[in-house]
């Protein structure tokens, strides 16, 4: 809605919201897609049915821009607040051996929990091959920065760059 509100000048859109993830998906193929933290899931067919919906979604040629969370962005993310104690709870950790290899197995996939949720995060070198096997040219990934308050309820003034970040690739579907 935001997006057709923005761009009433143009009479070449179509807006279209649509489980990307959902087996068995029909799509009519356009010209540009725009994915912003919509690949979400822990579920991997979710997420290879997402992928492929991209593909074919898009004309030969067409264009994408996708954003994705930063596995590498929230690791440095976890390694800043263990080093210093940034927003830890110690009433709610729970250390028993059950979550630590459930939290693992979750890690080794890229899903890291937020908020008890486990949410899928890239990294780089997985986005480019991810893209690259359903047929697209990546043309750049690039950092998105955000601040240090998106993850942390009072990050310290000393806490600057490098900041955290979401993937964001530009890419050509190959024709």
């Amino acid at each position: 809605d935001i997006a057709r509100e923005s761009c009433t000048a143009f009479s070449n859109i179509e807006y279209v919201r649509m489980d990307m993830s959902a087996n068995n998906l029909t799509v009519t193929p356009c010209d540009f897609a725009i994915c912003i933290n919509a690949i979400l899931t822990d579920s991997l067919n979710k997420r290879i049915n997402f992928f492929q919906s991209l593909s074919l979604c898009l004309h030969n040629a067409g264009d994408l821009i996708l954003v994705v969370p930063s596995l590498e962005s929230a690791m440095y993310t976890g390694m800043i607040r263990d080093r210093w104690k940034i927003d830890k709870d110690k009433s709610s950790t729970d250390t028993s051996p059950r979550t630590a290899i459930r939290k693992l197995r979750n890690l080794k996939q890229g899903n890291v929990e937020i908020d008890a949720v486990p949410t899928k995060h890239y990294l780089q070198a997985e986005l480019e091959l991810l893209l690259t096997m359903e047929g697209f040219a990546i043309q750049s990934i690039s950092k998105v920065e955000y601040s240090w308050k998106t993850e942390f309820t009072k990050p310290p003034k000393w806490l600057q760059a490098p900041y955290p970040w979401d993937w964001m690739c530009i890419a050509k579907k190959k024709e």
